[in-house]
């Protein structure tokens, strides 16, 4: 349930060493170092954050690198016409945002939880004597006493002789005790327990992989966009290729004059010629053809 939310750290330590890693002893912290821990560490609470700060969240979000490269990469696949896979990049970045706000009410809901076992009493040991504090009263190198029942309102190390069970594989915060009963060492809390900035880290790597994919897809489709306009480009000229009957005339004329090595009027030769021009359909116009029946031919 905790997962990539808070600190899911096993503690597999020996009492004494888990002691000596806190700087405590088995009769608990003296006042003076509960004291000095409260002002290092804080409270052991947790607050839920506020629509406004979700928004503020998603709009740093929007101004990420990551964010501005995609969105720019979707105004380039818009302004070439290629629309579905603009649409796919918007999609993409969409669901990583959308992402961010299921994971940030995922931690408010967690959040309400933590605040009700912080503000439930524990057994804990402090200058040799046991008391009831809040959860919230915590610190690191705190000395408690958990049961069947309880759940952990830190992440916390058990005594050897503890017959602990938990519904978990970690003594992780908002873990609970099936059974046994046992002693634990406080080993963190408060905000040192929230693992956002793993989180962060992760989602920047997964939203670089996903801009370097969609950037890949960009100059393949690119590539066969510009690749299909130089085909529908030449088959164009190709297809709108026509010959003029002035210019037809014209190579007519001259082709006689090279025959016969005289030079021929071209108005005579109209008259003297018989063109008939056909036209037939085709992709972008008429095509024309002809039949050319010289009378000059027969006349020599």
């Amino acid at each position: 349930m905790f997962k990539s939310l808070f600190v899911m750290t096993n503690y597999n330590f020996s009492t004494a060493k888990a002691l000596r890693v806190q700087m405590t002893q088995a009769s608990g912290l003296s006042v003076s170092e509960v004291r000095q821990r409260a002002e290092k560490f804080g409270r052991n609470e947790f607050t839920s954050l506020q629509p406004q700060a979700i928004l503020q969240q998603v709009l740093a979000d929007l101004k990420t690198a990551t964010a501005l490269g995609l969105l720019a990469l979707s105004s380039l696949l818009w302004a070439d016409h290629v629309i579905l896979p603009a649409m796919t990049v918007l999609s993409v970045l969409v669901s990583l945002l959308s992402f961010q706000v299921v994971h940030m009410m995922r931690f408010n809901r967690i959040v309400k939880k933590i605040q009700t076992i912080t503000q439930t009493e524990f057994l804990v040991i402090r200058s040799g004597l046991s008391r009831r504090i809040t959860g919230a009263q915590l610190v690191p190198g705190d000395i408690i006493l958990l049961a069947t029942g309880d759940y952990l309102p830190a992440n916390v190390s058990f005594f050897e002789d503890s017959d602990i069970q938990l519904n978990a594989t970690t003594a992780t915060i908002g873990t609970q005790v099936i059974s046994g009963e046992g002693f634990a060492v406080v080993m963190a809390t408060g905000k040192d327990l929230i693992a956002t900035p793993s989180f962060a880290v992760l989602k920047v790597q997964k939203m670089q992989a996903i801009l370097n994919l969609a950037a890949s897809a960009l100059v393949k489709v690119q590539q066969f966009f510009k690749g299909f306009k130089q085909t529908k480009s030449t088959q164009t000229t190709t297809a709108t290729t026509t010959v003029s009957p002035e210019i037809m005339i014209q190579n007519l004329t001259a082709g006689s004059a090279n025959q016969y090595g005289d030079q021929v009027d071209s108005s005579d030769f109209r008259q003297q010629t018989s063109i008939v021009l056909t036209y037939e359909s085709s992709l972008d116009g008429p095509a024309l053809t002809s039949t050319d029946q010289p009378a000059l031919l027969a006349a020599a």
